[in-house]
């Protein structure tokens, strides 16, 4: 089944996926950008020394990590932010479940 938009067709799977990487984006962008602002340990290290998340950065740290990318700019500290990370890299293995469909 497909969705018209004007004269722009969507296929369903196709917006289902796109929908549900931007919820898993946003999800994981405000857990990464709590965890830096309200931790009293630093979570994040850019250049050896302690970073905090602004939101934007969060974003694009999220971002880099469900697209698989990757750029190490910023080095996860603890385990609590790994843990994290785990746990969305394995959204990913719903993408390609959806993808399977």
């Amino acid at each position: 089944p497909n969705i018209v938009i004007g004269d722009i067709m969507i296929k369903r799977l196709a917006l289902t996926i796109l929908l549900y990487n931007f919820i898993v984006i946003g999800i994981f962008t405000l857990i990464y950008y709590n965890i830096s602002k309200f931790s009293s340990i630093p979570q994040y290290l850019k250049n050896g020394k302690p970073h905090k998340l602004s939101l934007f950065s969060a974003l694009y740290e999220c971002i880099v990590t469900q697209t698989t990318v990757g750029f190490a700019d910023v080095e996860y500290n603890t385990n609590l932010v790994k843990f994290f990370t785990m746990v969305q890299m394995s959204t990913l293995l719903i993408n390609f479940g959806l993808l399977a469909i």
